[in-house]
């Protein structure tokens, strides 16, 4: 009866403990009841009842703790991930979620770099508290219009990954953030410019999107900033 006790905790401590109670304790009974139906003078002491009582009770404590203890582990590893994974200040995914979720991209998509249009005269002008509100709501805003793949890379540069192939959508759609900023920031100049670049997930690597996609962000900011430009690799799509 006790090694099979012991054996329970030592084998099962990490699974529910209810699992523990359901599995271990009928079959020390069983066990014991056994012994009752040999006539064992040792199981017909009121003394090894009562050690049997107390070390099946001790053996649930001890399994609550552990179970409770690993429970506790597991909720802070996620949370670390998540930490990790997720920028702390806009509650975007960040650059390590982006290396480890490029390869799953979709069949088709379209990869864009944004940055906010000088940045660092926002902050100049008027203090990093502002410039860290202004990150939340661009990031904000990019996520409830291009979906949940947005990450901030780094600075004021985020990154987007959309299911939107059409080029006049992603047109469409980053002009509509603009707007939806200017009206958020009406008293301040604040608005983006980017390049997306579309293509498939098997035609390159992640180094060439981001290639891609960067120059034509630097081709928005030449041609007067507050705007998008869009490259395809796609055929048969305006």
């Amino acid at each position: 009866v006790y090694m099979t006790v012991i054996m329970g905790v030592g084998a099962l401590t990490v699974l529910n403990p209810r699992t523990y109670i359901s599995l271990v304790t009928p079959l020390s009974a069983v066990l014991l009841i056994s012994a009752y139906v040999w006539n064992s003078e040792l199981v017909h002491t009121t003394g090894y009842l009562f050690n049997y009582f107390v070390f099946v009770s001790m053996s649930i404590m001890i399994t609550l703790k552990q179970y409770s203890m690993t429970r506790r582990e597991y909720v802070d590893m996620n949370k670390l991930e998540d930490l990790l994974d997720h920028d702390t200040l806009t509650g975007l995914k960040n650059r390590n979620a982006l290396m480890k979720e490029h390869a799953s991209f979709g069949n088709a998509f379209a990869f864009g770099v944004i940055d906010i249009d000088d940045f660092k005269q926002l902050n100049d002008h008027h203090g990093h508290d502002y410039g860290d509100h202004c990150l939340k709501v661009v990031g904000k805003t990019l996520k409830n219009h291009f979906g949940n793949d947005v990450y901030r890379f780094g600075g004021d540069e985020f990154i987007v990954v959309s299911s939107f192939v059409n080029p006049q959508e992603v047109r469409q759609t980053f002009n509509k953030v603009n707007e939806i900023l200017m009206i958020r920031f009406q008293d301040r100049d604040v608005s983006l410019s980017g390049g997306f670049y579309i293509t498939k997930a098997e035609d390159m690597h992640f180094d060439e999107y981001f290639k891609h996609a960067d120059r034509a962000l630097y081709k928005a900011k030449t041609e007067g900033k507050r705007r998008v430009c869009v490259e395809s690799l796609l055929k048969n799509v305006d």
